[in-house]
């Protein structure tokens, strides 16, 4: 069960990605178990319109058309170079497998994954049940 003092006591990581060297991530595993999820935010670099998605999953998910049981929790369709960030209720929301962020150059049903390698994410988080630090 989430525990929303988690966020106000200091038990929530923030989980940055910023690439190598001078290049961006184009997706970002940032919890491969289970987990409770408090928030993202970033920033898409290039004049594109691409769609975040936020996956409660352990990997990003193969190009394809998803359904149901692989679709993202959260969508946000971001218009480049921008921002893009999600708060979601002070006690966060149970990610059962895993928190994956990732770019989709195709709107979705359809997930086609960005290989332009050009977003930073910072992914609010605790890990959640027996034996999680």
């Amino acid at each position: 069960m989430p525990n929303f003092e988690d966020l106000y006591a200091g038990g929530c990581t923030g989980i940055v990605t910023t690439g190598s060297g001078s290049t961006l991530p184009n997706s970002l595993v940032a919890r491969g178990s289970r987990a409770v999820f408090y928030g993202a935010d970033g920033w898409y670099n290039r004049a594109a319109t691409v769609y975040i998605c936020v996956f409660d999953a352990t990997a990003v998910p193969s190009n394809a058309t998803l359904t149901l049981s692989n679709m993202p929790k959260h969508v946000f369709q971001v218009t480049g170079p921008g921002n893009f960030s999600i708060n979601v209720t002070p006690s966060g929301e149970l990610f059962l497998n895993g928190i994956v962020i990732a770019v989709s150059t195709t709107a979705l049903p359809t997930f086609t994954a960005d290989t332009n390698n050009a977003g930073w994410f910072n992914v609010q988080s605790v890990l959640e049940g027996p034996g999680a630090t």
